[in-house]
């Protein structure tokens, strides 16, 4: 695949994570973990999602230097172009879902799971495109490779972490916990899994279709 379509992949990738992250929120299930702790954040100070998101993953990239020590690229450094960019994903997708209030419980459910499998097909086309990915994501790959761990694996544990840090901020807070319910562990729980079955069937999809080419040509 041309370096071109990477790109592509990439941003379409950051974009659908973005605007599941939004989806996620307005749902008021709880949001997705990857955006609970922004959530907790942008409720206290006066910061958008979106560039509380892009800060907090300043951190992650902190993280994988932590872990990678010398083999970390310098290229990787992509990343903190790609954290600002989903940041304004993210507050892009809150604009344009601004209309959208659920108020029946069962529509609250289908937006809350539309948000997460957007998000995770995002997620899927940020592999596929093997450029960089938001750091949030690239500790996740970072983890994975460096222990020999399924990326699913490492991703729900992340996720469950991120629940558990937004619990005790909320609490520290708010003495409540906020931007935390059933759609906050269903996510953490099966957005992962979702990635992975996401990631194989484009992968199979892009190798048959190289492999047409090939033949035709």
């Amino acid at each position: 695949m041309s370096l071109y379509k990477r790109f592509i992949f990439l941003l379409a990738g950051l974009f659908l994570v973005g605007f599941g992250v939004a989806l996620t929120v307005k749902g008021m299930l709880g949001t997705s973990p990857i955006a609970s702790v922004p959530f907790i954040f942008s409720l206290q100070y006066p910061i958008t999602i979106g560039m509380c998101m892009a800060l907090l993953n300043i951190v992650f990239i902190a993280i994988q230097i932590l872990i990678l020590k010398k083999s970390f690229k310098c290229v990787q450094l992509l990343q903190l172009a790609a954290a600002f960019v989903f940041g304004c994903f993210i507050d892009l997708s809150m604009y344009l879902l601004q209309g959208l209030v659920p108020e029946a419980y069962a529509i609250k459910i289908v937006v809350l799971l539309l948000g997460i499998v957007i998000l995770a097909f995002g997620v899927a086309l940020e592999i596929i495109a093997n450029i960089v990915m938001i750091p949030s994501d690239s500790v996740v790959k970072v983890i994975a490779n460096h222990w020999n761990i399924q990326f699913g694996r490492v991703k729900t544990a992340f996720d469950i972490s991120m629940v558990i840090i937004v619990s005790v901020f909320s609490w520290i807070y708010f003495q409540h916990i906020y931007g935390v319910r059933e759609g906050t562990l269903m996510a953490a729980i099966i957005t992962g899994t979702i990635a992975n079955v996401f990631t194989a069937k484009l992968i199979n999809i892009l190798a048959s279709k190289y492999a047409a080419l090939k033949l035709e040509s």
